[in-house]
């Protein structure tokens, strides 16, 4: 076995040595040989039957963009294989340097795999592991047993079980177990895709985001680590306290808290227990409003009078000091309640006294009962107990079997409902009333039949109702009457000015309220 011993790294035969080797004829070599340049060795000792080197103390390697320093080498020419060991520097195109441990770097391949207390540094980002296989050709590195990535500019942090790193695309790729940190939230999901130049990260499964305000979770989309804006799509939600948004597709600037919601929107209060649904959606965080268009619908939960409420949009805005919620609604307002539908062109609900407020041309049902005014303000008045309010122009109808409409206006009325049943009305200013008398009102004895219509004119009227029908009549001044018998009334008596039953309005149930009305 002959060895060939050397200690002046600038020694003219030790270069002439190098020549020959690569001059050799290529049948006398099993593969391609790529030889390394050895700009610096304190020791070299070269093995004539393995054909390997050893070199030792301050080594210095070069392959085309490649520089590899190390304390200590073997060159296995044959092979094309470089093994270094201790301190191990490598540095790619002056912009990229590893260290390790150990390195393994295949110069025909251009696979550098590297061991043991890793780095990976650019201008960039600073990256550690155990173990690394580095493509020089592509520059492109590998890790599959942990790896933590730390970006300079963001002062984030990412780990993962596995990742790619496209260096000259500024591209990571990474798999199993992923988390990012840095002090606005944390990252947990199972793969990411991430631009360290742009700071643009890419979802691509399961995906939660922790921050001090809430969890946003997606299964698609992008977010920004730079600029904080992101687009989330597939089962994309952000629950924040009580507080859950999902939507098909949510945009968001988490610098100006707004942010903006597409498909399938559904905004829940699990505290309030309402739901918002719609198909367009914007919210103002900071200043906690949001709108829904595009099918919009409010839902109240309750165990028994579930509301739902349809309009053109939906305006939601929190009071940051009471923390009381106000929905407004315009444009085609329709709502259902078991015991109470409606209809109007604008709405304002207090959701923390359940306040009601209807405007321009509002109507309320109650079993055979159509209630409408200029404005309408429903609002709790006791244990199963509630108030209609009605302002200007109040009008009352209610059927009287087949044969018509009992009917009661007035300038204002309020109407009592308890247990979800309307019993009583007070009619308050220029009231007037046309109704079917029967034979119980007309002579106090058990009802038979009708006996005509009667006509009243008076300032006040208090009216009771018994299984929403008119039970009973109050005045409380003198009124002027007439009762028209039964076979005598005319059309004209049928009907109070303004008369205008509604009932194909009336929503039927709760899908009707998206119901098209032309």
């Amino acid at each position: 076995m002959n060895f060939l011993k050397h200690h002046n790294k600038g020694n003219i035969l030790f270069r002439l040595f190098l020549l020959v080797i690569i001059l050799l004829p290529t049948g006398s070599f099993a593969q391609k040989r790529v030889l390394v340049n050895i700009d610096r060795s304190k020791l070299s000792i070269f093995n004539n039957t393995t054909e390997m080197w050893r070199l030792l103390g301050d080594v210095i390697i070069r392959h085309n963009d490649v520089v590899m320093m190390c304390d200590s080498a073997y060159n296995f020419t044959k092979e094309n294989m470089v093994e270094a060991y201790g301190n191990v520097h490598i540095i790619k195109s002056d912009t990229v340097n590893l260290y390790c441990q150990r390195a393994n770097y295949n110069s025909l391949t251009r696979l550098a795999h590297v061991r043991n207390n890793v780095k990976l540094t650019d201008p960039k980002i600073t990256l550690t592991t155990d173990s690394m296989i580095y493509d020089m050709a592509t520059s492109i590195a590998y890790y599959d047993c942990g790896g933590k990535i730390v970006d300079k500019g963001k002062a984030s942090t990412l780990t993962s079980q596995i990742g790619r790193y496209f260096t000259q695309r500024d591209l990571f790729y990474f798999n199993k177990n992923v988390v990012l940190k840095n002090k606005e939230y944390t990252l947990k999901a199972d793969s990411l895709k991430y631009n360290t130049l742009t700071g643009k990260a890419f979802i691509t499964g399961p995906t939660h985001i922790y921050g001090p305000n809430g969890t946003m979770y997606s299964e698609s989309g992008w977010f920004n680590t730079k600029t904080n804006i992101s687009e989330f799509s597939k089962n994309a939600s952000i629950t924040k306290g009580d507080q859950e948004l999902k939507a098909d597709t949510i945009d968001f600037n988490k610098l100006t808290g707004i942010g903006k919601a597409r498909g399938a929107i559904s905004i829940t209060n699990k505290k309030e227990r309402y739901t918002i649904k719609g198909n367009k959606g914007f919210y103002d965080d900071k200043n906690r409003r949001a709108h829904v268009s595009d099918k919009a619908l409010f839902i109240q939960y309750s165990e028994k009078d579930t509301l739902y409420l349809h309009a053109d949009t939906l305006y939601a805005q929190e009071n940051p000091i009471t923390r009381e919620r106000i929905i407004k609604a315009w444009y085609g307002v329709r709502f259902f309640k078991p015991d109470l539908q409606g209809k109007c062109d604008s709405l304002i609900y207090f959701s923390k006294d359940s306040i009601m407020r209807m405007y321009k041309s509002p109507v309320l049902w109650s079993a055979d009962s159509q209630l409408s005014a200029n404005e309408i303000e429903m609002l709790p008045s006791g244990p199963n107990q509630s108030l209609v309010k009605m302002y200007q122009n109040s009008f009352m109808i209610s059927r009287e079997d087949t044969i018509g409409y009992n009917q009661i206006k007035g300038r204002n009325m309020i109407g009592h409902i308890l247990k979800r049943e309307l019993y009583k009305v007070d009619v308050n200013g220029n009231s007037q009333a046309v109704y079917y008398v029967s034979e119980e009102d007309a002579k106090k004895k058990q009802k038979k039949s009708v006996v005509g219509l009667n006509h009243v004119e008076c300032t006040d009227i208090d009216i009771r109702l018994k299984q929403s029908k008119i039970h009973k009549v109050t005045f409380k001044t003198k009124p002027d009457c007439r009762l028209v018998p039964l076979d005598k009334i005319a059309e004209q008596d049928k009907e109070l000015p303004g008369f205008k039953w509604l009932g194909l309005l009336r929503p039927k149930d709760k899908d009707d309220v998206l119901r098209d009305i032309k």
